[in-house]
């Protein structure tokens, strides 16, 4: 299919981009559509993204006027060497993955390159990557899946001093490597990403004791790192004991003060005492009380106040219609707690 002017519109068009005016549009989807070539993309000076995965296109070109251009998706394609990008100064990331290319090249001047994604290519020799080397600021990095044959290859890869995300998994000397993600890591200072995991700077100094004296050195590391973090762990759990202890004004073995501890134990008597249900001895008790305090008084008002009592039998059967129709125990627990209230 050619990417005629017509065709390039209508892509505008449907991910409403500005047809009018195409310098303006900053992005330009032309993927699965089956382009063979790149052409008529004069018009879109302003383009910074263009995406052309999915296609049939077998070289890079008709992009030289494209000057703002930063990312560039050409994955998928059938190229066999990366060219054309001489004039993209300001590419950032490039992705030819799944294409059949056998060497790095064509990045000379692309000073502003950061991630070059290059996996399921046809790149076999070591010195195929020697074109990486023309990329100094290159950070982030996927050969993976490629017929890399020997080890050497991290010797070319080691002088890129800026390296930090690398990815070889599924090259052949990767399998036939021994401690390979060791050795790896050791070589690599600033290496934060290695594969399918992360590396943590436990990983680093544990791969960087290994390559200065083989395992010995690396249990002694591991050894002092567990430590390291034991009297982490016990520092941490020390600062935070002493901020509980001052926060809940405790002493310092964790107990309450004593003028605290008293205060509190008469306030929590204080409420179970007045939450705790009068029993029927209870009444009579306080009912003796009242009589003796009140000695002054007629005995025959003493006698009314006694009349002016529920009766406790009365009391109880209310109480008992309160709780659970059929339960006896309910019913004996109802007569059992009459409240101060009750009694008028």
């Amino acid at each position: 299919m050619e990417m005629t002017p017509e065709v390039l519109k209508d892509v505008v068009k449907k991910y409403n981009g500005y047809s009018s005016a195409l310098e303006l549009n900053d992005k330009l989807y032309a993927h699965f559509r089956g382009f063979d070539k790149i052409e008529n993309l004069e018009p879109y000076t302003g383009l910074k993204c263009l995406y052309l995965e999915k296609n049939a296109i077998g070289k890079i070109e008709g992009i030289e006027h494209l000057k703002d251009l930063s990312c560039l998706y050409i994955q998928e394609n059938m190229l066999k060497k990366i060219e054309g990008l001489a004039n993209c100064t300001k590419l950032y990331t490039l992705n030819v993955s799944h294409n059949f290319i056998r060497g790095v090249e064509g990045l000379r001047g692309l000073d502003n390159l950061n991630t070059l994604i290059a996996h399921h290519n046809d790149i076999k020799e070591s010195k195929a990557l020697q074109g990486l080397l023309e990329c100094p600021r290159i950070a982030v990095l996927d050969l993976s899946e490629n017929k890399l044959e020997h080890e050497d290859a991290l010797d070319v890869l080691g002088e890129m001093s800026n390296l930090k995300v690398l990815y070889l998994k599924g090259n052949p000397f990767v399998k036939r490597m021994r401690n390979y993600r060791k050795r790896v890591i050791a070589r690599f200072p600033k290496l934060t990403y290695l594969d399918d995991r992360p590396v943590f700077d436990k990983d680093r100094k544990l791969a960087e004791a290994w390559a200065r004296g083989g395992k010995e050195a690396e249990r002694e590391e591991r050894g002092r790192l567990q430590s390291e973090e034991r009297e982490a762990n016990l520092k941490r759990h020390k600062e935070f004991y002493e901020k509980y202890v001052k926060r809940n004004d405790l002493t310092e073995d964790g107990k309450q003060k004593v003028e605290g501890k008293i205060e509190s134990s008469k306030k929590q008597n204080s409420q179970q005492q007045q939450q705790q249900p009068i029993s029927t001895n209870r009444v009579v008790e306080i009912i003796q009380d009242d009589e003796s305090s009140d000695s002054d008084t007629d005995d025959d008002a003493a006698a009314d106040d006694l009349q002016d009592i529920p009766n406790l039998q009365k009391v109880g059967e209310i109480e008992q219609k309160k709780l659970a129709p059929n339960s006896e125990v309910a019913a004996a627990e109802g007569i059992a707690a009459i409240d101060l209230e009750d009694v008028e």
